[in-house]
């Protein structure tokens, strides 16, 4: 139960990681 919990956090802050670096990205216009 406790590693899926933490699989779970860690995916979901590895994915809002990913859209804010993306949208970092998008900003500054570097691919």
């Amino acid at each position: 139960m406790r590693v899926r919990n933490g699989l779970g956090e860690f995916m979901s802050i590895r994915v809002e990681g990913m859209i804010l670096w993306q949208s970092g990205v998008l900003a500054t216009g570097r691919l």
